[in-house]
């Protein structure tokens, strides 16, 4: 099967971000956890009031310490906000903080799962605001590669970073565990260190950008999708190749499964029924992954599910959906964990 090529221009096939998304808001928040003690953020700092505005907390000179922290939480704040207009500071940030952490011989393994996560979270949430900067899409590949040593070079890496994940879906830490999943496994399949598996855990991290041109009211929606609103659903992985092609910083490779995860086995995946040998390994591994998050957080509809049934459920759809030993050694993963 031919999968089609579209030479129309990229501002032709996509919404522009926040037309159909909701509005990006003017701030953006970030963790407490996320900071480390006696840095510099270069940005201004906002907390919340307990009217909801956004008031200055410390501006751009001032060191982010201890005490400061203790502060905040005493005072019942666990996230800080910045104007969407400094994240490519705070971007710059977080990935300085993060190399700093993960070299320090003085941080623990749980400092280090701790930091990766949140700045993994804050890079996608700024991903689903716009994923056609190219300067964030380069950062979530710096994520993937720094994702991949802490993973594979720390055999309890997968179990730390998880425990941190949140039981609530959100398209972004959805998008981020999905990544822990898939390169876990991956490196368990075989993958060799390198480009192949940094391209493996960017396609997971960058996987559903899409669905920041789909209006929030659907896929947040309560009950189920009109067949109109699934329709639009299944261009999600189309509004994604084509925002993250035009940026020109991803490999074909990640833009192949970014636009294929939701492919099927037996063809009948979206958005071009690719079948069998058509779907690539990664594609295979991704979708393991997704879906298992998927169960096993809470959605607007329905609860999570244990780990136990929601793999009882996966495995109806072995050599359907999911590539039997894909499946069968991402169980021996979790019974590990």
């Amino acid at each position: 099967m031919n999968i089609p090529d579209f030479d129309e221009k990229v501002d032709a096939l996509l919404p522009r971000p926040g037309r159909l998304s909701e509005e990006r808001p003017e701030f953006v928040s970030m963790d407490l956890e996320s900071f480390a003690n006696g840095t510099l953020t270069n940005c201004q700092i906002y907390v919340e009031s307990d009217r909801g505005r956004h008031v200055k907390y410390s501006d751009p000179s001032t060191p982010f310490d201890r005490h400061a922290r203790e502060r905040l939480t005493e005072n019942g704040h666990k996230v800080v906000f910045v104007k969407r207009e400094d994240s490519h500071n705070l971007n710059r940030y977080f990935e300085d903080n993060l190399n700093r952490v993960l070299d320090d011989p003085k941080s623990t393994e749980a400092e280090k799962a701790e930091v990766l996560y949140a700045t993994s979270v804050h890079i996608m949430q700024d991903l689903m605001a716009d994923p056609t900067i190219p300067a964030t899409v380069r950062s979530s590949r710096i994520i993937s590669e720094k994702s991949i040593y802490h993973i594979t070079s720390n055999p309890n890496a997968l179990a730390m970073i998880m425990d941190l994940a949140s039981i609530d879906y959100y398209t972004y830490t959805h998008s981020v565990n999905v990544m822990t999943y898939s390169v876990a496994l991956a490196s368990r399949l075989g993958y060799p260190q390198g480009e192949t598996l940094v391209d493996l855990g960017q396609s997971a991290l960058l996987h559903d950008v899409g669905k920041s041109y789909i209006d929030w009211k659907i896929t947040n929606k309560s009950g189920p999708l009109t067949q109109d609103e699934f329709e639009l659903m299944k261009q999600h992985p189309d509004f994604g190749y084509h925002a993250l092609a035009s940026t020109k910083e991803v490999p074909d490779d990640t833009l192949y499964a970014v636009r294929h995860h939701h492919e099927k086995l037996d063809g009948k995946g979206y958005p071009h029924g690719l079948a069998g040998s058509q779907i690539d390994m990664n594609v295979r591994v991704i979708t393991c992954a997704d879906i298992y998050d998927a169960l096993t957080t809470r959605r607007v509809y329905r609860p999570a599910m244990k780990s136990y049934p929601a793999l009882q459920l996966m495995k109806e759809k072995v050599g359907v959906e999911l590539d039997e030993r894909v499946y069968m050694e991402f169980v021996k993963m979790l019974g590990e964990l």
